[in-house]
Order: C-alpha cells, then sequence, then structure tokens
C-alpha cells in the first residue's frame, strides 16, 4: 500500500496498455492500429473545422438581425467587407452561431443556423460539402478501437478506457448515468413546461422546436432574474477578487502566497508567487497570466511546468502556470470581471492546488499526476463551489467606483440563476455519456454503417430526450470529444466528477464552508496525496 507500490503498479498497468506483453506479430499489429487510429482522429477534427470554415450565410437587410447584439452585428458586418460582401456574413464559428440562436428574433434565421450547426461535416448535402463528410470516418474509427482493445484482451473499447479510471468498468457507469437521468427527468420536464409557458406568453403559438428553445430560454432568464453578467461586473474587480481569493484559500488550507517581484516573466503583466506553509516551509510557486493578448491561446487552463521531486539531492519543488484570458486593466479602468470568470478563476486555482500542495515525492504520482480522468476536476469544480456562496461573495466583491458591497438581492438572484434550468442541461449531458458508453460497448460488426450509429443515437434519444431533434441533426458527426478527443468512452467523467465535488462540499457546509478543520483534512486526504493511493480511497477517507 505505499506510494513506491502504487508508482510501480501504475508503471506496469501502463506498460500493459501499451501492449508490452503482446507476441511480435500482435505487437506490429497494435502499433499499426494506434497510427491509423490517430490519422483518422486527426482527419475527424480537420473535416469538422473546413465544415464549420467553409459554410456562411450573407444577410442583406438588417431588420433579419434584430435583437442581436450589437458587437455581434458589427463582427458580421467586418466578416462581409473581408470577403467583398456587401451586408452581413454569418458563419458557424460558434460566438457568431450563439449570437444568433440566443438573440435573433428572426425565426426562420434561426433555423437555418441551428440546422447547418447541427449537420457539419455530416452527409446533409443541402448544408454540406460531401468532402468533409464524417460519416465513414466514424464507423472506421470504432471499429480500430475495437481491434485495439480486443487485442489487449478487453471485450470492447470501453473496458480498456476504463481500466485506468475511478470508474473501473461499464457496470459501474451506466447504473450511475442512469440513477442521475432517473432524478433528472422530472425536474427537466418541469423547467420545459415552464419554458412553454413563458414562451406561449411571449406570442409563441407554435410548438417549442430546436431553434426556440436557446432563444426563450434567454429571455425567460433575463425576465425571472434581471441578473446580467455585465451588470455583474462592477462588483467583480480583479484587484479585490484575487486577494479575496487567496484570502479563502490561505485560510481553508492554512498555507500563506507571497508575491516575488524580482525574477523575469514573459509579460509585464505576468505575476509570480510562492506558496508556503504556515510555518513558513516552501510548497512551491505559480505564475498567474490573467489577462488577453495578441498571439494568446484562448479559455482558461493550468499547467505544470515542473513536478514535486525528492531524490537524494535537494527536493525539487513544483512550478505551475494558471492562465485565463481576462480583459486587460487601462490607465482609468481597473479589469473587471464577470461573475462567470470568477467561477472560472476559481475553477483554475483548484487545479493550482492540487499541483502545489502535493507531497508525493515521485512527478509521476505528484499533484495531478496518476491521478484518473474522472477524478481530476474534483479540486477544480470544488473550489468553485466558494465563489457562489453567501459567506464567501462579500470577501471576493466590492464596487469599484463606491466600494460597495455585492447588494443581497442580486446575491440571491445569482444564486437562483446558478440553478436555471440545470435539469435540462443535465439530460442534455447525460444523453451525450449514454451515447458514448454504448457506442463503445457495442461488440464490432454491431455497428458496420453510419445508419446503425443514428439508430443507436435515436435509442439513447428516445429515453433522455425532451424536444424531438429536427430531421437533420447530425450531432455524432461533430462530436469531437469522442471521436477525437480523450473523452472516448469517458465521457461520464464530467458528471461523475461533479457529483465527487458535491459531496465533497456538502461536508463544509455541514461544518461551516470556512471550517479550517474541514480544509486541513480535504487537504491531507485528497489535495496533498496526488496519485499516491487508489482515488476512489483518497476520496473516501
Amino acid at each position: 500500500g505505499t506510494t513506491e507500490h502504487k508508482f510501480i503498479v501504475d508503471q506496469l498497468r501502463d506498460f500493459r496498455l501499451s501492449g508490452i506483453h503482446l507476441n511480435a506479430e500482435d505487437k506490429a499489429a497494435f502499433k499499426k492500429l494506434s497510427e491509423e487510429l490517430t490519422l483518422l482522429e486527426n482527419q475527424f477534427d480537420q473535416n469538422l473545422l473546413e465544415s464549420t470554415k467553409a459554410w456562411s450565410f450573407l444577410v442583406t437587410d438588417e431588420k433579419m438581425l434584430s435583437g442581436m447584439p450589437p458587437q455581434a452585428i458589427e463582427k458580421a458586418a467586418a466578416a462581409a467587407k473581408e470577403h467583398h460582401q456587401t451586408g452581413w456574413r454569418l458563419t458557424l464559428d460558434y460566438p457568431c452561431y450563439d449570437a444568433v440562436i440566443t438573440h435573433a428574433d428572426n425565426r426562420a434565421l434561426r433555423k437555418t443556423m441551428h440546422e447547418a450547426y447541427i449537420s457539419r461535416a455530416s452527409d446533409v448535402k443541402q448544408y454540406h460539402d460531401a468532402k468533409f463528410d464524417n460519416s465513414k470516418l466514424m464507423v472506421e474509427i470504432l471499429a480500430l478501437r475495437q481491434k485495439m482493445a480486443q487485442l489487449l484482451g478487453f471485450a470492447n473499447y470501453a473496458e480498456y478506457s476504463l481500466f485506468d479510471k475511478m470508474a473501473k468498468t461499464p457496470e459501474t457507469v451506466f447504473p450511475f448515468l442512469e440513477n442521475l437521468l432517473e432524478k433528472s427527468l422530472p425536474k427537466a420536464k418541469i423547467e420545459l413546461a415552464a419554458l412553454s409557458d413563458f414562451a406561449k406568453k411571449q406570442g409563441h403559438s407554435e410548438v417549442l422546436e430546436p431553434w426556440d428553445v436557446a432563444y426563450y430560454s434567454e429571455k425567460q432568464y433575463q425576465a425571472e432574474f434581471s441578473v446580467s453578467q455585465e451588470e455583474l461586473r462592477p462588483y467583480f474587480p480583479e484587484k479585490v477578487v484575487l486577494p479575496g481569493l487567496f484570502q479563502i484559500v490561505e485560510r481553508l488550507f492554512g498555507i500563506h502566497f507571497k508575491p516575488i517581484t524580482d525574477r523575469a516573466t514573459w509579460d509585464p503583466s505576468v505575476q509570480l508567487f510562492s506558496v508556503h506553509k504556515a510555518d513558513g516551509t516552501l510548497y512551491g510557486y505559480f505564475y498567474l497570466d490573467l489577462y488577453s493578448r495578441p498571439n494568446k491561446q484562448g479559455g482558461a487552463w493550468v499547467s505544470d511546468w515542473i513536478s514535486r521531486f525528492e531524490s537524494a539531492g535537494p527536493t525539487q519543488y513544483p512550478v505551475v502556470f494558471l492562465q485565463t484570458n481576462f480583459t486587460k486593466p487601462l490607465q482609468d479602468r481597473p479589469s473587471l470581471l464577470t461573475h462567470d470568470e470568477v467561477v472560472t478563476l476559481f475553477h483554475e486555482f483548484g487545479h493550482c492546488l492540487h499541483h502545489l500542495l502535493t507531497t508525493v515525492p515521485y512527478p509521476s504520482l505528484a499533484g495531478g499526476h496518476g491521478v484518473p480522468w474522472d477524478g481530476i476536476e474534483l479540486p477544480s469544480q470544488l473550489l468553485e463551489y466558494w465563489s457562489w456562496q453567501t459567506e464567501t461573495l462579500p470577501l471576493i466583491s466590492k464596487h469599484h467606483e463606491t466600494g460597495e458591497p455585492l447588494p443581497p438581492t442580486l446575491i440571491a438572484n445569482l444564486k437562483r440563476a446558478k440553478l436555471f434550468q440545470s435539469a435540462l442541461h443535465r439530460i442534455r449531458q447525460l444523453q451525450f455519456a449514454l451515447f458514448d458508453m454504448r457506442l463503445h460497448t457495442q461488440v464490432q460488426p454491431a455497428l458496420k454503417t453510419p445508419a446503425d450509429i443514428q439508430a443507436l443515437l435515436d435509442e439513447v434519444r428516445a429515453k433522455t430526450n425532451l424536444i424531438p431533434p429536427s430531421p437533420l441533426n447530425r450531432f455524432q458527426h461533430s462530436f469531437s470529444h469522442i471521436f477525437a478527443g480523450g473523452y472516448s468512452a469517458g465521457y461520464y467523467s464530467y458528471q461523475w466528477a461533479e457529483v465527487l465535488a458535491s459531496d465533497a462540499f456538502e461536508s463544509f457546509q455541514k461544518n461551516g464552508v470556512l471550517d479550517e478543520a474541514t480544509g486541513a483534512k480535504y487537504r491531507d486526504t485528497v489535495l496533498s496525496q496526488g496519485g499516491s493511493r487508489d482515488f476512489m480511497e483518497l476520496y473516501e477517507n
């Protein structure tokens, strides 16, 4: 049960999963399959990218764009100009698609955009070029995965994928997802009925179609919560949020941060901190790179540059990068965050702490390393909870001009808004997870054709969908998480980690959300242990 034992067991497991025990002939076959699979997965992604880029829709009458945010309309005008067109060029890039499907009053326009978006990289000729069709690729990818899994002695690809995850087997995952579905469906039906009623009051007399849902949901959200992200911005200046976050984390985990100003960074805005135990012992360092700038990768992420390593020489301490793309402060205006961005910062900081507070001496088990795919989001999703609590919001919010705290009415609205349509969102995610699991437990040749894959999706939809999809819906053709990303037979991980985080937060609620003893226990049983023990065991402790 030692860390050394876990280190060796993990190494042997990874050897096995890469086919080291196979005879020469099977080894060669496994290698060839892996290479082919990589090429096909890349092709799947490439087709999706090209298909998304190739489609556009030119609007020549500005009235068609009514309801859309001004910046989205400006962008569409600029895109048209760039392509020597007159009018507004709408594309399937997500920000443009989202602006239309959520805000455009013109229902026919929403329908066109929706159908083009959900049929990308497919056989739907009225919108897309056949050369980007992913139909055959899906069948080939599943067949290759099946062969690889069988070469290694697994019955199907899902068993292979789950072998090094917390859930361990498909027999654990299916009941887990079905139980969540059973609990979510009744609530989702209530949410959908409320949305339909709201749409009727707005004068929508027809059945709610997939291209109506986001549009009326946005209106219902505004009507019920009157809380917009922009309205919250003045209350979350980065100069208040960051020290508040530090204060919460320092208290919970008995640590403290020191700014370091005499080291070079790759941009003047980047900050460097060291992290220490209460007695001053060093844990590690992290770089904070908060603002967007030209040529910086979008989104938010954490990566560790150096992992903890103890050997005969001096200890190597972890060094971590935390990256986000917030708005840069200007001379007269501080950097103001939306609450969504505050949640993102807390999420990424959770990953950061996992890497920093580790006491494991081996890099392959320190921090997030050696932690299974379905457990890695626990520290990040758990820390998000502190960006929503009545006790902690005053620590991270203060109006940048008046110094006023976030008003109680806004706090109450924010907390209610968090749950808006959460069951509808959940059943959509469960549909994807069940589809993924069903696909990878089907032993070939059950899925010989694209039609077989469609039939399987229809079967899952019959149990999970409350709004019939458009007949042109080819969601599977753009499901790159599982056909090109690392989530094949692992999409359930999102739900799994959310349940872990929600259960863990309950123990903080029982003892007080800023309770130091609970924080210390979580630090010592989970955060500091990395992948040094079976993660389920750490979690149960």
